[in-house]
């Protein structure tokens, strides 16, 4: 499977042992993302602005290894 932004969030979600609701509950309050754009954005549906990659990833506990990877595979799709 080609690796994807949203395949790496769905890793370090579940890595985590977050469901889409409690990540969206973390969220929420900070930049007002829900369940349906987590989903989204698992999904490749959803590119997020760089400062929302950048609390989903706080949120996630992202090493700084995660952190290269995620921006380099957003960079990509909003290439494509």
């Amino acid at each position: 499977m080609e690796q994807t932004l949203g395949n790496l969030l769905l890793t370090l979600r579940r890595a985590r042992g977050l469901t889409q609701i409690q990540l969206a509950e973390k969220l929420t309050g900070v930049i007002g993302m829900q369940q349906p754009t987590i989903s989204d954005l698992e999904r490749n549906e959803y590119h997020p602005s760089a400062g929302q990659l950048e609390h989903v990833l706080r949120q996630l506990e992202a090493t700084p290894q995660d952190r290269a990877s995620a921006y380099t595979l957003a960079a990509k799709q909003v290439a494509r």
